[in-house]
């Protein structure tokens, strides 16, 4: 018991002090994690009761949820679409890696601001440029993704998609704005036509091919809300499209499937960037190829017919196709490219050593060690810079992803300016991307 320490000798004459060392937590890796913008709308349905606030949403406020393996079942409410929809991303409980970041954001009376080559909505811009920075992967949540819209029946049948297609162009703008660490997926459900000229679809995504859609769509001033939709491809690819890929389906949720196949194992980087997002076997979760019921097993789905997936592949759209003739329930998204055709795991790569190597020198530079002994701007620390740089480079080479690495560092003279370093074009390296196709010929004699 502490009787009479104050003033004793032990208090006045015996100076001992200690320092607490206060390291950095481990946070959530944001290439770990995706950002669904929810609108307001339809945010209620999706959580349980504490997990989200509704009048905390306004025109200058959203709200953040997030969602992982330990929670997700507490705060994402049952039967809602956002849990049946993103379900597989948790790999039946086991995903420990993935987070859901759920941003809601203000839709009350959404009119877009549209310009030449942009759509804008005022609340999803402040959400999204206040919190870009927590993910690398971004998307938008809609309960059907077809831009439909029902007002009859049952109450709770109701419901309306009509704006989803705009609110897609404001993000991908968003994405193309602020594009060092984004990567927008966007999916569309849609109804596979007997014929393209019977393409009922209210996103004429599977019927309009490349050259009608960009010819269309050269500015984005003097459209409607039904324009914009009905040549959705169109536009998103006037806004620019490198940091956009579009998916389009028949029934089931692609995007949760694919990044649930993702983060199912770390490559030799110690990453799960560089793992494939396509040409890989999907399995489970109702997965069928992109194409109409087979008329001899309705639950097998046929593929795309040719002058469908001719259009697709010119615009760089995703879809689901069968393995080989026995994959009734197997199948992979043929591609994981933008819509301009840059590849999304070569670009995924190159952000996170980016963004990494950002990190490790601002730790470098401002470590604990530093007060005694400084990180100057002279040789030492331009080496040191370099080998940072060339170590997380390096940590994908286990992957065979990245091949040919050469690095060009200018000498330290040159590099130096005032109190800075800087270098242009110092690495380079190749990508290696999947397996496309193989065409082999031969002969048989007899």
């Amino acid at each position: 018991m502490n009787l009479n320490y104050v003033g004793s000798v032990a208090e006045r004459f015996m100076k001992f002090r200690s320092t607490l060392a206060v390291s950095e937590g481990v946070a959530p890796n944001l290439f770990n994690a995706i950002s669904i913008y929810i609108p307001k709308s339809l945010a209620a349905k999706q959580f349980n009761t504490g997990a989200y606030t509704a009048d905390s949403v306004t025109a200058d406020k959203y709200a953040v949820i997030a969602v992982t393996v330990d929670n997700y079942k507490d705060v994402l409410a049952g039967g809602s679409n956002l849990l049946s929809q993103w379900l597989p991303v948790f790999n039946d409980g086991t995903n420990s890696a993935v987070m859901l970041i759920c941003i809601v954001f203000d839709d009350t009376g959404f009119t877009a601001t549209v310009t030449d080559k942009a759509v804008t909505w005022a609340p999803l811009t402040k959400a999204f440029n206040e919190l870009y920075f927590v993910s690398f992967f971004k998307t938008l949540f809609s309960e059907h993704y077809d831009g439909s819209k029902k007002e009859d029946g049952e109450e709770s049948q109701k419901y309306n998609d009509s704006n989803y297609f705009d609110m897609a162009l404001a993000l991908s703008y968003q994405c193309e704005v602020e594009s060092t660490l984004s990567m927008c997926l966007l999916e569309v459900k849609v109804v596979v036509p007997e014929k393209i000229a019977s393409d009922t679809n209210k996103c004429k995504i599977l019927s309009y091919d490349r050259g009608k859609e960009t010819t269309k769509c050269t500015t984005l001033t003097a459209t409607d809300l039904d324009t914009r939709a009905e040549y959705f491809w169109g536009y998103l690819n006037l806004i620019g499209g490198t940091h956009t890929e579009v998916h389009v389906h028949n029934g089931i949720f692609m995007i949760p499937i694919i990044l649930g196949k993702w983060f199912e194992a770390k490559n030799t980087s110690g990453q799960f960037i560089g793992n494939k997002l396509a040409k890989i076997r999907l399995s489970k979760n109702g997965v069928k190829p992109t194409g109409l019921p087979s008329p001899l097993n309705s639950d097998v789905n046929l593929n795309l017919a040719k002058d469908i997936y001719t259009i697709l592949d010119s615009k760089n759209v995703g879809y689901f196709i069968s393995i080989a003739n026995d994959s009734d329930s197997d199948v992979e998204l043929v591609r994981d490219r933008s819509i301009s055709g840059m590849p999304v795991t070569a670009y995924n790569i190159s952000k996170w050593i980016d963004y990494t190597t950002a990190q490790d020198v601002a730790k470098y530079r401002d470590s604990v060690d530093t007060l005694t002994k400084p990180v100057l701007c002279n040789q030492q620390t331009y080496t040191d810079i370099q080998g940072m740089l060339i170590g997380n480079i390096q940590k994908f080479s286990g992957t065979n992803r990245v091949e040919s690495v050469t690095v060009n560092f200018p000498p330290f003279s040159e590099a130096k300016v005032g109190n800075s370093l800087q270098g242009t074009a110092v690495w380079k390296g190749k990508y290696i991307d999947d397996l496309e196709s193989v065409d082999i010929s031969g002969s048989i004699t007899f």
